[in-house]
C-alpha cells in the first residue's frame, strides 16, 4: 500500500532492479552453459580428430565428459559468481549472512564466559545492526534471568560500546515462559499488545460476573478480584520496566536439552527497519550453537573454581 499509493519506492525502480537481477543470476547460468558447451566441443574435437573411435564410444565419452564438466563449472557459479551477484544486489542480506556464518565457526574456539558473550553481541549487532544487543543468563541459584553482557549503538561516536545494565526478569516472568513454551523468537510488542487485550477482556468477563453488589456484606465484592488485578499488572510492569531498560523489541531463547539458560534481547533496527522472518530464522540458527558454546563455558569455569578450591 505505502509502495502503489504513497510511492514510498517507486514502483519502477522495483521492477528494473528485480529484472535485472532476473537476467543477471540466470544470464550467468545461460553464460554457464555457452561456455562449458564451447569448452567440451574444443576439448573432444581435439580429441577425437587425433583418434577415431566407434561412434557409440564418441557419444559416451562426450556426455561422460559434459557432465563432469557442468558438475565442475557449477560448484564453481556457486562459489564465486553467484555470492558476486547476490552481494551486488542484497549486499546487506549477504554480509549479515556470512558474519553469522563466522560467529557459528567462532564459538568452537572460545571458552571464557565473558569473551563468548561479548563475541555473540557483538556479531549479531554487526550483523542486524541493531541499537542494542542484550544477553540474559539463568542464575543457578534463584532462577532469576539476569543482564550477563550489552551493548548500546553509540550516535554520538557512531559505533557500538559495551554498557553495564543490572536488568532482571524473574523466572515466573510471562515472557519467560512464552519463550520457553515456543522456543522461537518473541515480538515483545505483539506479546504486550495481546496480553493487554487478554487482561482487559478478564476484566469485563470479572465485571459481568459479579452481580449486583450486597450492601449488608461486610466483605468488599473487589477486594480479591482486583487486588489479582493489581498484582498481576504490577508484573507486567515490572517485564516492561527490565525490558525497555535494554530497548528490547525482539527476544531469541537461548536453550538446551528442554531447558531456558537464558536470552537475547534485541533493540530496534537502525533506520527503524522490522525483523523480518529471515532474520529470525538467521537468529535460531545461531541460538543452538550460542547456547551449547555458554553450557561448555560454565562447565570450565566451574572446573577452574574446583581446581582452585582443591589447590587452596
Amino acid at each position: 500500500y505505502a509502495i502503489v499509493r504513497h510511492q514510498v519506492i517507486p514502483v519502477s525502480l522495483i521492477i528494473r532492479r528485480s529484472a535485472r537481477y532476473v537476467l543477471v543470476s540466470r544470464g550467468a547460468i545461460l553464460l554457464d552453459v555457452i561456455a562449458v558447451g564451447f569448452s567440451v566441443t574444443a576439448v573432444l574435437t581435439y580429441i577425437f580428430n587425433r583418434i577415431r573411435p566407434p561412434v557409440i564410444v564418441i557419444g559416451l565419452v562426450s556426455a561422460a565428459v559434459g557432465v563432469v564438466t557442468w558438475k565442475v563449472a557449477n560448484i564453481l557459479h556457486g562459489r564465486y559468481l553467484s555470492p558476486l551477484i547476490d552481494r551486488r544486489f542484497f549486499r546487506q542480506s549477504y554480509d549479515a549472512h556470512q558474519i553469522i556464518a563466522e560467529l557459528t565457526g567462532s564459538l568452537r574456539t572460545v571458552t571464557g564466559l565473558y569473551q563468548l558473550l561479548e563475541l555473540v553481541a557483538t556479531k549479531i549487532q554487526t550483523a542486524l545492526q541493531t541499537v542494542n544487543v542484550t544477553i540474559f543468563l539463568r542464575d543457578q541459584t534463584t532462577g532469576n534471568y539476569s543482564s550477563a553482557y550489552s551493548r548500546d549503538y553509540s550516535e554520538t561516536g557512531g559505533r557500538a560500546v559495551s554498557r553495564e545494565h543490572h536488568s532482571m526478569l524473574p523466572y515466573y516472568a510471562e515472557v519467560m515462559k512464552q519463550l520457553s513454551d515456543n522456543g522461537e523468537p518473541l515480538d515483545i510488542e505483539r506479546h504486550f499488545a495481546g496480553a493487554q487485550q487478554g487482561s482487559d477482556n478478564g476484566r469485563l468477563r470479572d465485571a459481568e460476573n459479579d452481580g449486583p453488589i450486597n450492601t449488608n456484606s461486610s466483605i468488599s465484592p473487589t477486594g480479591p478480584v482486583s487486588s489479582i488485578h493489581l498484582n498481576k499488572s504490577d508484573m507486567k510492569e515490572d517485564e516492561m520496566e527490565a525490558l525497555q531498560e535494554v530497548k528490547a523489541t525482539l527476544l531469541m531463547p537461548l536453550a538446551s536439552k528442554d531447558e531456558l539458560l537464558g536470552f537475547i534481547s534485541l533493540g530496534p533496527r537502525l533506520g527503524d527497519l522490522p525483523f523480518s522472518r529471515e532474520d529470525k530464522q538467521l537468529l535460531m540458527s545461531v541460538s543452538g550453537p550460542t547456547a551449547f558454546a555458554i553450557e561448555n563455558a560454565r562447565l570450565v569455569e566451574q572446573m577452574v573454581a574446583e581446581a582452585r578450591r582443591l589447590q587452596e
